[in-house]
């Protein structure tokens, strides 16, 4: 429907190109109802689809991004290698100064003597500084060696160049003694092996002992050995017992294993042998018993010779006389036994003993006194020197006697009574 306006406006666009018509009017253009076309300006709502807004940076929360300019404002962050200026440190390697430093109230400390008030305290070593000047007390001379430009060898050279001084006082230990160093601690690591012999098999052994006194004419034997060791030191049926080498840090030792026994627990076992060194074989149950006697005069140390022999023919043994030797009558000396049993019968005559060789077949006469007591603290020169703090025990035991002040002596069927 066209109004007034719309009217008058295509009139006079009809008569611009020649085709208008004249006197034409519209009239009733009007209507209270007609076809709606589309507004464009409709498209606005209150409410529709968002879209996204850059301005959404600005939340108080939101995704941190990487912000390349705040890498080196952050205190505390991973440096990078690369930056030399970031060495730059209030701490950091001391550099080696190559100048003199000199200071003139700086020097050594003296040790400086402080005394204690107290009566009873543990010992220390003295602090540095200065301490009060105490009264000089003269060292007291060395009770064993005393000092002397003069050096008198009288053995070779030592190999590791230890120098061994002995005492000069007379009242201490001459030259010639053993002398045992006082120490805190003894070490004593022994190396033992044990071997058959005469060919040589070795023996296992897990320990072993030898023992001597002066009233034992034989070295006593005990060894430990493994089970699988019984083998080795059982003897054949009716043959003697086995003659073993027990060598206890390079020194032989020829000893019979005469006893074996055999001892078992859970999860072990071994065997345990005594016996005793090589000299047994001239006593029980290995020599016979013969009866001795001197059809001549004969000396004492002849006298052991002769006991030594089988129908004269000697057994292989040899003494080693350090007796006074003397002359025993014809017919004096008489004894029924076993070799060793006429052996000991001569040597305690003399208040002797014998003392066996631990590897050959020698028997060593020697004194039991050779120095009789009263004169021990005059002129005797021990062989060993034993300090009393290494001894682990001692006992005493006082045994009451007769005063005796006379002695008697008288040979029962030849010589005097005096």
């Amino acid at each position: 429907m066209l109004d007034q306006i719309g009217a008058a406006y295509l009139d006079d666009l009809l008569d611009d190109f020649g085709l208008g018509f004249p006197d034409v009017r519209v009239l009733d253009s009007r209507a209270w109802h007609q076809e709606a076309v589309p507004v464009q300006t409709g498209g606005r709502a209150g409410h529709a689809d968002a879209i996204r807004l850059r301005a959404a940076r600005s939340s108080a929360f939101e995704e941190a991004i990487r912000a390349e300019w705040l890498r080196w404002v952050i205190g505390h962050q991973d440096t990078w290698r690369d930056r030399r200026f970031a060495a730059v440190s209030r701490y950091q390697e001391a550099l080696r100064h190559g100048g003199h430093f000199h200071a003139e109230g700086i020097r050594s400390a003296v040790y400086l003597r402080r005394w204690w008030a107290s009566l009873w305290q543990a010992a220390m070593r003295p602090l540095p500084g200065r301490h009060p000047p105490v009264p000089f007390v003269p060292p007291e001379e060395p009770a064993c060696y005393l000092p002397n430009a003069h050096l008198l060898f009288t053995e070779d050279a030592a190999i590791d160049g230890d120098l061994l001084f002995v005492c000069e006082h007379p009242d201490q230990p001459e030259a010639g003694s053993v002398l045992v160093p006082n120490r805190r601690v003894y070490f004593v690591i022994n190396e033992v092996t044990l071997t058959r012999w005469p060919d040589g098999t070795p023996v296992p052994v897990l320990g072993l002992s030898l023992s001597l006194d002066a009233d034992s004419w034989a070295w006593g034997f005990e060894a430990t050995l493994p089970v699988t060791a019984e083998a080795l030191v059982v003897p054949a049926v009716g043959a003697a017992p086995v003659e073993l080498i027990a060598t206890v840090n390079g020194t032989a030792f020829h000893v019979l294993a005469e006893n074996l026994s055999r001892e078992r627990v859970f999860g072990d076992a071994s065997i345990r042998i005594t016996g005793r060194g090589r000299s047994a074989a001239l006593a029980t149950p290995y020599a016979p018993v013969i009866t001795f006697a001197n059809t001549e005069p004969r000396s004492a140390q002849q006298l052991m010779e002769d006991v030594l022999t089988i129908n004269g023919i000697p057994l292989g043994w040899t003494v080693d006389w350090a007796l006074t030797d003397w002359l025993v009558p014809t017919g004096v000396f008489a004894k029924q036994g076993t070799w060793i049993e006429g052996l000991n019968t001569i040597v305690g005559a003399a208040g002797g003993y014998l003392l066996p060789h631990p590897s050959e077949k020698i028997l060593r006469v020697r004194h039991r006194y050779p120095v009789v007591p009263w004169d021990w603290w005059t002129d005797v020169t021990p062989d060993f020197v034993l300090p009393v703090d290494t001894v682990a025990r001692e006992s005493l035991r006082w045994i009451d006697k007769p005063a005796y002040n006379r002695v008697f002596v008288a040979g029962q069927e030849t010589g005097v009574l005096g």
